[in-house]
């Protein structure tokens, strides 16, 4: 039997939808774990683009009697929920009726300038039927012909600088639909992109997991602690809200790291001086870290500074043609690599005020000056600012007028002792490590309390397993990938342990604590009461309810 036949639970960046992350093993749905963020979040999707979780970006798409479907319209229409058999085979698609013509049933959420596709799967119960699909009111619309045949239609088009009524978007019958002669209707999404995407269902979509795909061709798990974007319309930087000193921004200039045309051009103006925007948000702590960071193109000027010109030592010069970040002061800089010639620039420092953050981003020229003669027209690209309290960037926020906090992930499973090891058991976990200052847990099997836990943790730069509250220090951890592996057996009020790091010496020993007792539920990415989140990407989590060999353990962390 194989490693992964004997395993008791396996989890992996596999099948998920709101709320839940399914496990591999067991098959029955018994290991499948519970996720909670309650609210919407991005991530790096398979083709390299940032993209909202879930990417269906209407809400109740099964359930059109929902409040979340506006109704327009002298008559509005009727809607009779589970009236027949959906595409999936399930009792969930809905009738639709409307005495009038051009009765409409939405939801407002388009934006300006970016290319939307919506698709929704109609049928009649007989005869044919014209119907009207539309994405910013009559801006983007296409009458289709629906028949008695479930069909998916799609409707894509570029919403213009202006919205209609929030932006409205839906479907209005163009024939009158009654009793005898009416139109069912499933499935509904709005997806950014010139194509429809895979069909995905939502409620509220605030718990779908983030399988993210950031450099990688196969996906991971990411597991993050709450963060708020203080930025206000953090792509839009030619708002009012943006101070421009010596520069212009012009709009909507090229394509963003999301794939639209919603990025803006930073310009020098024609003047020998500093060219740069900033925005001033209160938030500022004093010895709180901060962390700043923008996503930046180059054009005919390829160097962008960071500068805190207020409260505390931060500077940091990014070129984007080499793709480097140099730190002058501060506590650190990197740049991300996002294709297509994008880049994040990230710099973290520590104010020294408690108020309003004041925070330059300027140009330089093409041989690092920052005060040079611009001529008006030459400058970089932009997108995607984000100022967060903490020592590192998270995943990408979007504002527009007000703040905006992504909660934690919390990925987790309780009543699950029959999977779990009691007198003896084996861990494993693989994980992509960043540096990060902060404590936070890989995984926590426990009680369902912090008092009684077994799990493992960094703090700074080092790893540590912990039994109860007996840790084991082992070492540095890497930086980048990292599989750990605990065998552990349980008497007499001691816990044996043997743990394995990726390709490191075997450590062993005795810990003079039992393991909870029992151990009852699992958390990926957090401590047992959903704190202290991983703030790095999980690969895939088993746990075998034997004791493995040492030379099984070395097998599961090879690197």
């Amino acid at each position: 039997m194989s490693l992964f036949d004997s395993a008791s639970l396996v989890v992996t960046p596999n099948g998920y939808k709101e709320d839940k992350l399914y496990a591999i093993k067991p098959t029955d749905g018994s290991g499948d774990l519970v996720v909670t963020r309650a609210t919407t979040a991005t991530r790096v999707n398979s083709d390299g683009l940032i993209e909202q979780v879930p990417y269906n970006l209407l809400q109740r798409s099964e359930q059109f009697e929902n409040a979340a479907w506006l109704a327009g319209g002298s008559g509005v229409f009727v809607v009779t929920a589970n009236s027949t058999t959906a595409p999936n085979g399930t009792l969930t698609a809905d009738k639709l009726i409307a005495p009038l013509t051009n009765q409409t049933i939405r939801q407002n959420v388009a934006n300006i300038n970016t290319t939307y596709t919506l698709s929704i799967y109609l049928k009649t119960n007989s005869g044919t039927k014209q119907m009207r699909l539309y994405i910013n009111d009559t801006q983007i619309e296409s009458t289709v012909n629906v028949t008695s045949d479930w069909q998916r239609f799609t409707l894509s088009g570029t919403t213009g600088g202006t919205l209609f009524g929030s932006g409205r978007v839906g479907i209005a019958n163009v024939d009158i639909l009654d009793n005898s002669s009416f139109v069912y209707a499933w499935g509904a999404q709005l997806v950014t992109g010139t194509s429809a995407k895979e069909y995905f269902p939502t409620t509220d979509r605030l718990d779908v997991p983030r399988l993210d795909y950031t450099n990688s061709s196969c996906p991971s798990i990411l597991v993050e602690p709450q963060r708020t974007n203080l930025y206000l319309r953090n792509e839009e930087f030619d708002n009012a809200s943006w101070v421009k000193s010596n520069a212009t921004v012009t709009s909507n200039a090229t394509n963003s790291p999301i794939g639209n045309l919603t990025s803006d051009k930073l310009i020098a103006s024609a003047t020998t001086s500093t060219h740069f925007i900033v925005q001033q948000p209160a938030g500022a702590v004093s010895g709180v870290t901060a962390t700043i960071s923008i996503f930046a193109k180059a054009s005919e000027l390829s160097r962008i500074q960071l500068l805190n010109n207020g409260g505390g030592l931060g500077t940091a010069n990014f070129n984007l043609s080499a793709g480097t970040a140099t730190l002058l002061n501060g506590v650190s800089a990197s740049i991300e690599n996002y294709g297509n010639g994008w880049y994040r620039c990230i710099m973290s420092y520590i104010p020294t005020i408690t108020g309003s953050y004041n925070i330059q981003i300027r140009l330089s020229d093409n041989s690092g000056n920052t005060t040079f003669l611009g001529n008006g027209t030459d400058g970089l690209f932009i997108w995607g600012s984000q100022l967060e309290a903490g020592s590192n960037a998270t995943s990408y926020i979007p504002t527009v007028a007000s703040s905006v906090t992504r909660n934690a992930d919390v990925i987790s499973k309780t009543g699950i002792s029959s999977l779990i090891g009691q007198t003896e058991g084996t861990l494993f976990v693989d994980v992509n490590l960043s540096v990060n200052a902060n404590e936070r847990r890989l995984l926590t099997i426990s009680n369902g309390t912090e008092a009684q836990r077994l799990f493992v943790w960094t703090l700074g730069n080092l790893l540590y397993t912990s039994f109860n509250n007996i840790s084991v220090n082992l070492g540095n951890f890497p930086i980048g990938t990292t599989k750990i592996a605990i065998g552990y057996t349980i008497s007499g009020g001691n816990t044996t342990y043997s743990i394995k790091v990726n390709n490191n010496a075997l450590v062993t020993g005795t810990a003079a604590a039992a393991a909870p007792n029992p151990l009852s539920a699992i958390n990926l990415g957090s401590n047992a009461t959903s704190g202290l989140q991983l703030n790095d990407r999980i690969n895939s989590t088993l746990i075998w309810k034997e004791r493995l060999s040492n030379t099984e353990l070395a097998q599961l962390t090879t690197i």
